[in-house]
């Protein structure tokens, strides 16, 4: 049971890009990248100055989008999965473009599947580049695992993990100023969209 607690673990701190226990900033509220933010409990803090996108750099990469035949398998995939509570929530961090661009693609299409939307916008933290979900419980209903099949159709890589809540919770009891993607209570789906991967 430890080694598969710690198992679950390892995979998060890959996925998102934290800190792992020991390489943790001893000063606390420090973000996924090591640089020291805000307190979590502070919701109106801006992104640091280092954390801001630069735009030089972004004019390099050319911006992701999903492909008319991407949207497509989607659109197949997600056919019939409207319902109550069958939503997605997409968190980028604040003030990057890119990422919130993308965010748009699939909430336009989650949405013409169906499928509700929630838009969470991270002030505090730059989540690590790439695209990946976040699955609230370690046994998701039926209409999440279609999905998580829907963003992979999407011709974009999308790692996928589980059992999110607890491990935010575990995290956050033993450290408050732990800098995780926090997860409504409602939530199944978290989508998290990073900057593009180099």
């Amino acid at each position: 049971m430890l080694f598969s607690m710690r198992l679950i673990a390892v995979s998060f701190l890959l996925l998102l890009g934290c800190p792992s226990p020991s390489d943790e900033p001893a000063t606390p509220g420090g973000d996924a990248t090591g640089r020291e933010v805000a307190p979590p409990s502070d919701p109106s803090a801006p992104v640091p100055a280092a954390d801001a996108p630069d735009a030089g750099a972004a004019q390099t990469l050319a911006p992701r989008e999903i492909s008319a035949e991407g949207r497509q398998r989607m659109l197949d995939l997600l056919a019939g999965q409207v319902g109550d509570g069958r939503r997605v929530w997409i968190a980028t961090t604040l003030g990057f473009e890119e990422p919130a661009a993308l965010r748009d693609q699939f909430r336009a299409i989650l949405e013409e599947a169906g499928i509700g939307v929630e838009v969470v916008e991270l002030r505090q933290l730059r989540v690590k580049p790439g695209v990946r979900v976040l699955l609230a419980s370690e046994t998701p209903p039926d209409w999440a695992q279609t999905t998580i099949d829907a963003l992979a159709a999407s011709g974009l890589e999308v790692p996928a993990a589980r059992g999110y809540r607890s491990y935010f919770e575990e995290r956050k009891a033993d450290n408050p100023n732990w800098p995780g993607i926090p997860i409504e209570d409602d939530a199944e789906v978290l989508l998290v969209i990073g900057p593009a991967p180099e």
